[in-house]
């Protein structure tokens, strides 16, 4: 099976870096355009639809935490050197906007870190993952982050 484009979604944690190898590795297999998705969550604009909170907004701050966030993902470059590869900078909920991008962008294939949270810890946060493995029209690959040794020692 031959694969044309791989979207690799990050969102600039170490459990991010492992999809990274993971999406790099396949794409240079199969020669596919490698698309490095990161959505800003924009908490701030979800807060700005409540009047009460409107006040506590510094636009400019938000302007510049979203340029620096674009900064670096666009610093992130695919493991494999000479990959085509495309930054996309997404804002709004994660999955929905991975989703939504893998669908009109006809992806074959979704790599993307998990973080393995579990309990309550999950129930509170949601999970991003999760969601896109439901939700997706293509396959998806979802890449746990290796535990370090100290952790098993904890």
């Amino acid at each position: 099976m031959k694969i044309n484009s791989i979207l690799y979604a990050t969102d600039f944690s170490p459990t991010s870096e492992e999809a990274r190898r993971y999406a790099s590795s396949l794409a240079a297999d199969h020669g596919a355009k490698l698309y490095i998705v990161y959505v800003d969550l924009d908490s701030v604009s979800y807060a700005a639809m409540d009047e009460t909170y409107s006040y506590l907004i510094d636009e400019s701050a938000v302007i510049a935490e979203s340029e620096r966030k674009q900064q670096e993902l666009h610093e992130i470059h695919p493991t494999v050197r000479g990959l085509e590869c495309e930054h996309v900078y997404l804002r709004g909920d994660p999955a929905h906007q991975i989703l939504k991008y893998a669908k009109d962008e006809k992806i074959e294939l979704i790599v993307l870190g998990s973080h393995g949270r579990t309990g309550w810890s999950r129930m509170l946060m949601g999970s991003v993952a999760e969601s896109i493995v439901r939700g997706a029209e293509c396959p998806v690959i979802v890449v746990k982050h290796p535990k370090v040794e100290e952790e098993h020692a904890a």
